[in-house]
């Protein structure tokens, strides 16, 4: 790696990291979560043509196995599987699947792989 790269690469992680991941990724739609199945959640979540971002005022109440994906109309799609919620509150980042269009999809998930129901939705506008 040149110097030159190091040196850019470097400063744009420090921005990253200093101004929370919402600065660091391009921008996107953005929906407010809304706790399902009997759970609560709040906090806002922004789709990006790089993936999902949660917020720092993202906050889960907590269930077994919960997931990251996206949806379209009330119904989650399973192959946008992002992976595990690393953490119940705070803000996060999570890359979009490959060969998977942002634009097609309305709602970001926070879903139960293991019951297969919704835990958080955030509809994205």
């Amino acid at each position: 790696m040149h110097r030159r790269t190091f040196l850019f690469a470097s400063a744009a992680l420090g921005a990253g990291l200093f101004f929370g991941p919402q600065t660091a990724i391009a921008k996107g739609r953005t929906g407010q979560f809304v706790g399902k199945t009997g759970h609560i959640a709040k906090g806002s979540g922004t789709l990006t043509d790089m993936g999902v971002s949660l917020a720092n005022d993202f906050w889960f109440d907590g269930a077994p196995d919960p997931r990251v994906g996206l949806g379209r109309s009330g119904t989650f799609d399973p192959a946008t599987d992002m992976g595990a919620l690393r953490r119940n509150a705070g803000a996060q980042l999570y890359g979009l699947p490959r060969r998977f269009a942002p634009e097609d999809y309305n709602e970001i998930y926070v879903w139960c792989r293991r019951f297969s129901v919704p835990l958080a939705v955030a509809r994205i506008a």
